[in-house]
């Protein structure tokens, strides 16, 4: 009995990770994608939006962060 709730439990923790992570990863494109049209509104093009946005949240630029 304890070795099956403990099983259990596991799986719980490792369905709400992953719902963690997925909420994460669509809260981060909704973030970088106003950050990107921010960019081309200032008159960007869009693929040069893209590509700064990725750069930035990849830290590739100094002293430049996305707070998410």
């Amino acid at each position: 009995a304890r070795v099956r709730k403990e099983a259990a439990d596991k799986a719980a923790a490792e369905g709400a990770e992953t719902a963690r992570r997925e909420a994460d990863k669509k809260h981060r494109t909704t973030i970088n994608r106003a950050a990107a049209s921010a960019l081309v509104a200032g008159g960007l093009a869009e693929d040069a939006a893209k590509l700064a946005v990725t750069l930035i949240a990849q830290k590739a630029v100094p002293h430049i962060s996305i707070s998410y």
